[in-house]
C-alpha cells in the first residue's frame, strides 16, 4: 500500500512539474502577440535597435529570427531595446506583455514606447494600446513622437493601434506622433482614438500626421469626437501639415467639441497647411462655418446643400420633420438615439426625447435658417435648411 501511495505521489509531482514547465514555456515563448512590426536589418556585426521603452512591466518579444526574450522593466527611464541578428533582411518582430507604470514626464524620452528616428522600421500592425493601456489607477501612456521621422514606415495606420486607452488624455500624449512619415499610405481610421475622451491638453495632437504625404482618402468626421473643451496651446498645430494625398473637405463635426472662444493663436496653426483638402465646396454641398477657419489655410468645411420644406431640417443627406415640445410625428428613418433638445430662444427647458419611427425631433434654433441638436454623448450636431 505504501509503495502504491509513493508511486501515485511521484506521478502527481511529475505531472505538476510538467504543467509548470508548459506554463513557463507559454509565458516565455508562446505569448499573445499584440503588436507586430517589421524592420530591415542591415548589419550582423552590431545590434539592431528595435524600439525605446520607458514603462515598467513584463514584456515578451519574438525577434523574428527564431529567438524570443522577456523584458522585465522596473524603471520608467528610457532604455534601448535591441537585438543582434545573424542575417540581414526583413524581420517580423512580435511584442506582447502588459505595462504596469508610465513616466509622468512630457519629453520625447518619456514616451511609453517609441520608434523615433528608426529608419529601419518598415511596417506596423496590431495594438500598442493593449500593451500600454490606461491603467486601473487612471495612469495614461505617452506616445510623443512615437513614430516621428520613421521615413521608411509604409502602409496604413492600424485601426486598433490605441485600443485600450480610455479617459481624459494627458498633456502632449500624441504630440508629433507620425511626424515626417512620408511613406504611410491608406486612409485614416475613424475610430483610431475612439476610447479617448475628456478635456484636451496642450500639444495633444501637435504634428499628428506631419508630412504623411501618402495618406489618402478623407478625414473621418469622428476622429476627435471624444475630445471637448477649451482650446489649448498647440492643440492641433501641424496635425495634417503637407498631407498632400488627403482629399475632400474639413468635416463640419471634426472639431465640434472644441470651444470656438476664447481663441488660442497656436491651437490650430497650420493644421491643414499643404494638405490636399479642397478650397471650395463641391457640388451638392455648401460652406459650413466651424469658427476655426482663420487657421485652415483656405481649406473649407462643407455640409449638404439641401432644400427642405417648411417644418423640416436637413441632417446628413436627408430632411427630417421638426416638431414642437410634447408632440409626436411619425418619421421614416428608424434612428434610435436618445437626444437632448437644447434651450429654445423662448427659454423652454431642455426636453429628453427619443428618435425612432414613432418619435419626432425637438430642435432649437441657433441662427437664421439653422438648427442644432445635442446627443447624450455631449456632442452638438448642426442642421441646415430648416425654417424657424
Amino acid at each position: 500500500m505504501r509503495v502504491l501511495l509513493r508511486i501515485i505521489f511521484v506521478a502527481i509531482l511529475s505531472i505538476g512539474m510538467f504543467f509548470q514547465g508548459v506554463v513557463y514555456a507559454e509565458d516565455q515563448n508562446n505569448f499573445e502577440a499584440k503588436f507586430t512590426f517589421t524592420v530591415n536589418v542591415t548589419s550582423t556585426s552590431s545590434n539592431t535597435t528595435l524600439f525605446y521603452l520607458a514603462s515598467t512591466g513584463t514584456f515578451y518579444i519574438d525577434y523574428g529570427d527564431g529567438s524570443t526574450g522577456t523584458i522585465n522593466s522596473t524603471s520608467t527611464s528610457k532604455q534601448t531595446i535591441s537585438h543582434r541578428y545573424s542575417s540581414t533582411g526583413t524581420k517580423t518582430v512580435k511584442l506582447g506583455g502588459l505595462a504596469t507604470g508610465y513616466s509622468t514626464g512630457t519629453e520625447e524620452s518619456n514616451a511609453s514606447i517609441s520608434f523615433v528616428d528608426l529608419t529601419n522600421l518598415t511596417s506596423i500592425s496590431g495594438s500598442l494600446g493593449r500593451i500600454f493601456p490606461t491603467l486601473a489607477n487612471g495612469s495614461q501612456p505617452y506616445f510623443r513622437t512615437a513614430f516621428a521621422d520613421c521615413t521608411n514606415l509604409a502602409g496604413s495606420i492600424p485601426e486598433e493601434l490605441f485600443d485600450g486607452i480610455t479617459g481624459q488624455p494627458r498633456a502632449s500624449m500624441f504630440r508629433s506622433l507620425f511626424w515626417d512619415d512620408a511613406k504611410l499610405t491608406g486612409s485614416i481610421p475613424e475610430n483610431l482614438f475612439s476610447g479617448l475622451s475628456g478635456t484636451p491638453q496642450t500639444y495633444l495632437f501637435y504634428g499628428l500626421f506631419y508630412k504623411c504625404s501618402k495618406l489618402s482618402g478623407s478625414i473621418p468626421g469622428g476622429l476627435f469626437s471624444g475630445i471637448s473643451g477649451a482650446q489649448q496651446a498647440n492643440l492641433f498645430q501641424n496635425a495634417f501639415y503637407n498631407c498632400s494625398g488627403l482629399s475632400g473637405y474639413v468635416p463640419p463635426e471634426l472639431f465640434a467639441g472644441i470651444n470656438t472662444s476664447p481663441t488660442v493663436s497656436t491651437a490650430f496653426q497650420n493644421v491643414f497647411n499643404g494638405s490636399g483638402l479642397v478650397t471650395s465646396c463641391p457640388s451638392g454641398t455648401k460652406k459650413y462655418t466651424t469658427g476655426f477657419e482663420s487657421s485652415f489655410s483656405n481649406k473649407v468645411s462643407c455640409e449638404p446643400d439641401l432644400s427642405c420644406a417648411t417644418g423640416y431640417a436637413a441632417y446628413g443627406t436627408s430632411c427630417y420633420r421638426l416638431c414642437s415640445f410634447g408632440k409626436k410625428l411619425k418619421v421614416s428613418n428608424g434612428l434610435s438615439f436618445d437626444i437632448f433638445g437644447e434651450l429654445e430662444p423662448s427659454g423652454n427647458p431642455a426636453v429628453h426625447i427619443k428618435l425612432g419611427n414613432e418619435e419626432c425631433y425637438v430642435f432649437s434654433k441657433s441662427g437664421t435658417g439653422s438648427f442644432n441638436f445635442k446627443y447624450t454623448n455631449g456632442n452638438t450636431y448642426h442642421l441646415v435648411g430648416a425654417n424657424p
